[in-house]
């Protein structure tokens, strides 16, 4: 993450919900429990794509 907050400035916020327990599990589904939001700047989706795997690979 501080990839994409610090070094690229593409995303503005970044907020991991957790929940206390799962209503609905589809079966062969992992049961999760975490919702992960990420706030962009308007001119972000155009810029990121090209960023996204270098991001996920030093996260």
């Amino acid at each position: 993450m501080n990839f994409i907050f610090s070094e690229r400035n593409w995303c503005h916020g970044f907020y991991a919900l957790v929940t206390e327990e799962v209503w609905v599990h589809y079966p062969g589904c992992p049961v999760l429990n975490q919702l992960h939001t990420i706030t962009l700047y308007p001119q972000s989706p155009f810029i990121y794509k090209k960023d996204f795997g270098r991001g996920v690979k030093e996260a």
